[in-house]
């Protein structure tokens, strides 16, 4: 078995200093596995990865903040050689985290802040498995698992 991957990432960003900034990328590859003469994707080919993050300072010293996560399904385990060419994909995922914080200073440059955030605020499953037989496909999934937390934040 020899496998090889390649692909290209568009990344585009704007400063979070600024009122409104974040940044965006987007990836766009491929992973391929071949054995003998047949040839397809490895079980890890996720030929689309999104990443955006979103921070957006709302006035006195409080900021709102987003990132959205999204990749397409991974490829399904197959009963037969020929299948692995081009087997079923399982679903995308797609989560959102949130955040919002409040700053105070704390001496010349430094800071502390009170952040609250929710990690998959879109109670997102993951799908991490994807086997297919003659009749169908079933798949394993984790989740939903969401975190929310409260925390203070500080910079010296």
């Amino acid at each position: 078995v020899t496998a090889h991957s390649y692909g290209t990432e568009l990344y585009v960003r704007r400063d979070l200093t600024r009122r409104f900034g974040g940044f965006l990328s987007y990836t766009l590859s491929r992973s391929v596995r071949t054995t003998g003469r047949l040839e397809g994707p490895s079980s890890v080919d996720r030929p689309h990865v999104l990443n955006l993050a979103l921070a957006y300072r709302l006035g006195q010293s409080w900021r709102l903040g987003s990132r959205l996560v999204w990749y397409s399904g991974r490829p399904g385990e197959v009963a037969y050689p020929r299948a692995a060419q081009r087997p079923p994909r399982g679903p995308s995922f797609l989560r959102l985290d949130l955040r919002l914080e409040k700053r105070w200073s704390l001496g010349e440059t430094g800071f502390w802040a009170l952040v609250a955030e929710v990690q998959n605020a879109t109670l997102s499953r993951e799908t991490t498995d994807v086997s297919c037989y003659a009749y169908g496909c079933s798949s394993e999934s984790l989740g939903p698992i969401t975190i929310p937390s409260l925390g203070l934040e500080a910079s010296f």
